[in-house]
């Protein structure tokens, strides 16, 4: 019997696992393809690695002319995709982790308009608190989250420079964005344990005129997500399938060719 098959015949929770998408900036077909595939699951828990916005408009890199950057439009469009998120999943439980560039928005604040520090921030403008379902993690050293319970931790930022001593630096279960290269590595904790760390890849637009261009060379990057299930039954034990987007914007999950 396929295993893939096998495993989605089983009462299994299913959580999405959705990585730096730096909306306005995204891969409109890449992200409607990650829609169409979350609609099959159904998952009961969703799950944003960070940077799901991009906040060009304030950051400190200088800033191309050719691209339209109000902050205005950066929240419309980023609460665009949390109010589809909402239709599509409402009894789905759903968790923001706060990334570096959502973080470039309280930068920004306490650097240049001081007076509104308080005032405002990703919450607020999201409007996480008017969201039913919704959790916000802080973007930080320590920020940690437990997928479905499980013994799978995400957070954004990876805490190595490749996914195999991020792992073993973490001695957990570890899923991250922030790097936006779809990476895996098995290690092997010193009491044991079998651990792995994997990165899903990314869901923005390379070809965004000016967006990315503060990259000096060419980037390594992939589009993708991840699907995590658990068994109820075995609460603490994760299965994790990495799901690249092919360049003819199609992805397989449970043994379903999906496109656009």
């Amino acid at each position: 019997m396929n295993p893939v098959y096998f495993c989605h015949t089983l009462p299994m929770k299913w959580a999405a696992i959705i990585p730096d998408t730096h909306r306005p900036y995204h891969d409109k077909k890449a992200y409607a393809l990650m829609i169409k595939a979350l609609r099959f699951v159904d998952p009961c828990e969703i799950v944003l690695l960070g940077d799901y916005a991009d906040f060009y408009s304030v950051s400190r890199h200088s800033k191309d002319p050719r691209l339209e950057h109000l902050l205005q439009k950066e929240v419309d469009d980023v609460n665009s995709g949390l109010d589809e998120l909402d239709a599509l999943f409402p009894k789905a439980k759903k968790v923001f982790l706060e990334g570096n560039h959502e973080a470039r928005l309280s930068s920004y604040v306490g650097n240049h308009a001081s007076a509104l520090f308080g005032l405002t921030d990703c919450e607020y403008l999201f409007r996480l608190n008017q969201r039913p379902r919704w959790s916000w993690i802080e973007f930080g050293k320590n920020q940690l989250y437990r997928v479905l319970g499980s013994d799978l931790c995400t957070r954004h930022r990876p805490l190595a420079s490749n996914a195999k001593t991020s792992v073993l630096r973490a001695g957990l279960n570890l899923c991250y964005g922030d790097i936006h290269k779809i990476e895996l590595a098995y290690a092997v904790a010193l009491d044991g344990r079998n651990l792995v760390g994997f990165c899903p890849g990314w869901l923005g637009d390379l070809k965004q005129v000016g967006a990315f261009d503060y990259m000096a060379s060419m980037p390594q990057w992939q589009l993708g997500f991840a699907l995590v299930g658990v068994d109820p039954s075995q609460p603490k034990m994760f299965h994790h399938q990495i799901i690249t987007i092919k360049p003819d914007y199609s992805c397989v999950v449970w043994n379903k060719k999906i496109k656009l």
